[in-house]
């Protein structure tokens, strides 16, 4: 068959007897855009169509000639060169008879003359846009079919002509062969007026993507996908729209994972973080007690030599004073005591210094806060102040019991001091995530926030000037973390305080001699 046709425009051979008709219906096609090539017998029809490639056939039933339009469309569908044209016929009979003989015999279309110009447009596009894309599959047939992508071909209109088999199993609705979808039915709502707005360009001759477009619903795990749409050609003319789509789910989901890694690692990197500042922090005070620690054991030998002297001199002083000089005596003894009060301080400057951890023993943490109760329960009910006591069975730990006394003693007298009006001391021992907790509460006025973080501080203190030399504190964290514990301090700002110390039980400190005779 000869080639010789510009494709850039449908062709059609009207077959018609009727010279008028055959006029009117050619000046109306080449109108519109159509080549039309016109015979009035059915030999010089067969003749054409052998020599030339044409788009549609419009063949009038009865036709004045040695075979009518039935023998004719017989002779073109049996004959495998011409067989794939489509062919409408045309017929000014009503019978509806041989409506279904020439659409039994292959017709694609049928319509009775008179006619309505449009609808013989209209179906003649539609039947030359059907045959192209039958023609369009059955040549890409193999690649459409065994595509891991779902493909759809879609009219003018956007409603699905074709899908792949791929297409069916991923979009379970598309299977349902009695109902017509549009391309917009199978996503979800949210993306009607982007896939219109994509629709459209393409209809205009553009290729478009877009992505991650949600499936209203899907039969397997493909949520989303990649979209890519393109205008379906014959020449220059637009007769519908190949859909591309591949699924994004997994995409998505990687990106997803990501993200949530991204986060866990951002998480644990502030976490780290923490970590490092809370030990960077511990390691300066560390070294910053150090110092002090060897500073206070320097200043405390130091003073301790002069106030020596000075005691020794005000005891004589006192026995050669005649008693009639009662002023003299007065000084005196006031001097006496701000001797030993300094002789208090030197003493807390040297526990505060002290590094020795050799005299630790296996203790009952219970049996100690006793015995620093009794010590001051005279002192509690002078002030005022109603003891409130639990103790729960507790591990034995590993400890100096004399470290612990001065740490129990200086943080019961500092919520004594916290209470001047009375108030309620609570101090309660539990196990808590294998540790030895003591906690030590009061009712009192509590520690302002802006200076919760400095009151371990050597020498910082709350108390007024001249009262308190301000490393009470610090030598109840020093001693805590030389027995391998820990304290933490929390307060209201407005009433009550507490104060927590966990210290290892036997069997959880790797520091324990004990465990390591275990061993």
């Amino acid at each position: 068959m000869q080639n010789m046709r510009d494709f850039d425009k449908p062709y059609i051979l009207l077959v018609e007897d009727n010279k008028d008709q055959a006029f009117v219906v050619s000046y109306f096609l080449k109108e519109k855009g159509y080549h039309v090539d016109w015979c009035n017998t059915a030999k010089s029809a067969v003749r054409k169509a052998y020599q030339h490639d044409y788009n549609l056939i419009l063949l009038d039933v009865m036709l004045n000639s040695d075979k009518d339009g039935f023998e004719l469309i017989q002779f073109f569908k049996s004959s495998p060169p011409l067989k794939e044209i489509p062919v409408i016929m045309l017929t000014a009979r009503s019978n509806s008879k041989d409506k279904v003989n020439g659409l039994k015999l292959g017709a694609d279309d049928y319509i009775t003359k008179p006619f309505d110009r449009d609808e013989l447009l209209a179906r003649i596009e539609s039947t030359i846009e059907r045959k192209n894309k039958v023609r369009y599959i059955e040549q890409f047939k193999d690649l459409l079919e065994n595509t891991d992508d779902i493909v759809l071909l879609l009219d003018s209109k956007g409603i699905i002509d074709h899908a792949n088999k791929q297409a069916k199993i991923i979009i379970p609705q598309l299977k349902n062969k009695d109902k017509k979808y549009k391309l917009v039915d199978i996503f979800d709502p949210m993306f009607s007026s982007a896939i219109l707005a994509f629709f459209d360009r393409v209809l205009q001759g553009m290729e478009v993507k877009g992505t991650d477009w949600k499936l209203r619903q899907s039969a397997e795990t493909v949520t989303s996908v990649d979209a890519k749409l393109l205008p379906i050609l014959q020449g220059e003319r637009i007769i519908g729209v190949g859909c591309i789509f591949r699924d994004s789910s997994q995409r998505i989901q990687a990106i997803q994972e990501f993200e949530k890694r991204n986060r866990d690692l951002q998480q644990r990197v502030r976490q780290t973080d923490a970590r490092l500042n809370e030990v960077q922090e511990k390691l300066i005070m560390s070294e910053k007690l150090a110092v002090m620690g060897e500073l206070a054991a320097a200043i405390a030998h130091e003073i301790r030599n002069p106030l020596n002297t000075i005691s020794s001199s005000i005891y004589f002083l006192q026995r050669i004073l005649k008693s009639e000089e009662p002023k003299a005596h007065e000084h005196l003894n006031i001097i006496r005591q701000e001797i030993q009060r300094t002789q208090n301080i030197i003493v807390n400057l040297l526990d505060f210094s002290r590094k020795s951890g050799s005299d630790k023993t296996e203790t009952e943490i219970n049996q100690l806060v006793n015995q620093t109760l009794v010590l001051v329960e005279k002192e509690l009910f002078i002030n005022n102040i109603s003891l409130n006591k639990e103790l729960n069975n507790v591990e034995k730990c590993f400890v100096n019991p004399d470290d612990m006394k001065q740490i129990f003693l200086n943080l019961i007298l500092n919520a004594r001091d916290a209470m001047p009006k009375g108030g309620d001391l609570t101090v309660i021992t539990e196990m808590k995530d294998d540790k030895i907790r003591v906690t030590i509460s009061d009712t009192g006025k509590g520690i302002p926030k802006h200076i919760l973080d400095k009151i371990f501080d050597p020498f910082f203190s709350t108390k007024e000037e001249g009262q308190n030399v301000g490393i009470g504190l610090s030598i109840v964290q020093t001693a805590i973390e030389r027995n391998n514990g820990t304290i933490q301090v929390s307060s209201n700002g407005n009433s009550g305080t507490t104060f927590t110390i966990c210290l290892p039980a036997i069997d959880s400190n790797p520091k324990n001699p004990l465990n390591e005779l275990k061993n």
